[in-house]
């Protein structure tokens, strides 16, 4: 795992209620009638400019942590870790957020040891513990796919 560029992604809910997920080209916040409103400019799968406003239902602004899994994919907010610490032989699942009130990202345990479920890590602690030996984390889903539900 290794820090790479900073960037954002947009999950743009389609009628069939799956979400796809678009590199961000440019963001704008705006205000209209003293209400903030983030829009964001993406290319689609067919190479058009498309414009969406983030509302938090159909679409939602993903921001990358700078880290990539096993296989060199960026991990974003949202995204689903399964963690093959070198300290255990479990594997540990969870949930990357942005934490506002920290402004910070973190992980949320949501399966493996006993002594990690539901418990909250700041991603720079759990970065420290993988310092002295080898990263085994991989994006296994996220958090806002469905199945057309």
């Amino acid at each position: 795992m290794h820090i790479d560029r900073f960037k954002f992604r947009v999950a743009i809910k389609h009628p069939n209620g799956i979400f796809m997920r678009y590199d961000v080209a440019n963001v704008d916040f705006y205000k209209d009638d003293g209400t903030p409103e983030i829009i964001v400019v993406f290319i689609d799968e067919n190479e058009a400019a498309e414009m969406a406003v983030i509302d938090g239902e159909t679409a939602l602004l993903e921001r990358s942590t700078g880290l990539v899994d096993k296989r060199g994919r960026l991990i974003y907010e949202g995204d689903i870790i399964n963690d093959h610490c070198c300290h255990s032989w479990q594997s540990n699942t969870g949930l990357i957020f942005y934490d506002d009130a920290r402004a910070k990202f973190r992980i949320k345990w949501l399966s493996g040891r006993d002594d990690l479920v539901g418990i909250q890590t700041d991603l720079s602690e759990w970065l420290d513990l993988h310092r002295e030996g080898f990263i085994n984390a991989e994006i296994v889903r996220n958090a806002h796919e469905t199945n057309g539900e």
